[in-house]
């Protein structure tokens, strides 16, 4: 399933598991990208801080819909240290 930030934003959490409408997931895969919303980005924490996988392929987005270009709150949500 591909899941953009709507359908990961609309998620929950069971325990390790993401819940999107009737489907679960133990995996998460992000598609290589430079710009994410911070809110998605926090739930992708949330889902590894859960016991979820997340599987990171080349780079993780620096660059937010809310501030632009090097977003420092956004390095600091995927670094785990907010």
């Amino acid at each position: 399933m591909v899941a953009d930030d709507y359908y990961i934003g609309k998620s929950e959490f069971a325990g390790s598991l993401m819940r999107i409408n009737d489907l679960e997931f133990q995996v998460l895969i992000p598609s290589p990208m430079s710009t994410t919303r911070r809110d998605t980005a926090i739930k992708v924490r949330d889902f590894y801080r859960a016991g979820g996988t997340v599987i990171a392929l080349r780079r993780l987005p620096y660059n937010s819909v809310e501030t632009g270009r090097d977003d420092a709150e956004l390095k600091a949500i995927l670094a785990g240290s907010v």
